[in-house]
């Protein structure tokens, strides 16, 4: 469980990274993580 939590917190980081180096824009990333 412990490792399954920890993929999903680091795919979800490198989403955000990624998403992050697309837009560059705090407001859009907000968005994306709710």
């Amino acid at each position: 469980m412990i490792r399954l939590g920890r993929l999903k917190k680091r795919a979800e980081f490198l989403a955000v990274a990624g998403t992050r180096r697309k837009w560059a824009q705090p407001g859009v990333i907000v968005q994306l993580r709710r």
